[in-house]
């Protein structure tokens, strides 16, 4: 596993967000013969490790490790999907562990890891594929057992989609590295969503541009801006520059 490395002045701190997410990942799920299915549920994962589920978090938090005794914690209360991605995460942490990485880690890297060890990237390719980049239809290729959020964040980093989701009146933006994501909606978005929650239709400029309804099974209904690789670069020079 390739670290790399800030000095603080007195020692060498490793840097978990520089891993490779997916090699991690990867590197847990072959030994145990999990690397060929396209989703993993992570407790599958923790039954053949060895570890340990427990139902209970500590007081105002989600999921927390106990490396030493391979347990992990989670708050048991929402829907199935909820569950299993807060196990995912916690899952990250332990594999940044054994990697040797000690804490803190960075959040945003442990979910990538607990997400790909959980969906593998080529199930994700090739459901979109298949869904012709429909929102709906990609949720349904997982049997609604998968946040939608997961597997928006897993399309941009693998195929540099894009995808703007809005969940009841929450907004997130999905993109590729190097793109700037804005904290509120261009105009142009805002009439694009509008226009297709109203009536069912919208007029993006890049006909491959697709919205789409679609129900997520963590948060409910929601509305999906669905930006495939070929048309990203043109967004990028649309009203794309983010705060002009």
């Amino acid at each position: 596993m390739a670290v790399e490395f800030d000095w603080t002045g007195d020692e060498l701190v490793p840097r978990s967000w520089a891993i490779d997410a997916d090699c991690v990942a990867l590197a847990a799920l072959t030994p145990l013969g999990l690397d060929g299915a396209p989703i993993i549920p992570p407790e599958v994962f923790l039954r053949a490790t060895g570890l340990r589920g427990r139902g209970r978090a500590c007081s105002g938090c989600d999921g927390m490790v106990d490396i030493e005794n391979k347990i992990i914690r989670v708050n048991m209360r929402g829907p199935p999907a909820a569950i299993r991605k807060r196990i995912s995460h916690e899952l990250g942490h332990v594999l940044l562990f054994w990697g040797g990485v000690p804490a803190p880690h960075h959040e945003d890297h442990v979910d990538d890891i607990g997400e790909r060890l959980w969906v593998r990237p080529w199930a994700v390719r090739r459901a979109i594929e298949r869904a012709e980049w429909d929102a709906s239809g990609l949720i349904t290729m997982f049997a609604d057992r998968v946040p939608a959020l997961t597997l928006f964040r897993l399309l941009a980093a693998e195929l540099s989609a894009i995808v703007i989701a809005r969940i009841r009146r929450r907004r997130w933006v999905f993109a590729p590295d190097g793109y700037e994501v804005p904290l509120h909606a261009h105009e142009w978005e805002k009439d694009w969503v509008r226009d297709f929650e109203r009536f069912g239709i919208a007029r993006p400029e890049v006909s491959s541009i697709r919205l789409s309804k679609f129900v997520d099974p963590v948060g409910g209904d929601g509305v999906a801006i669905m930006v495939p690789p070929e048309a990203a670069e043109y967004m990028a020079m649309y009203p794309w520059k983010w705060g002009e």
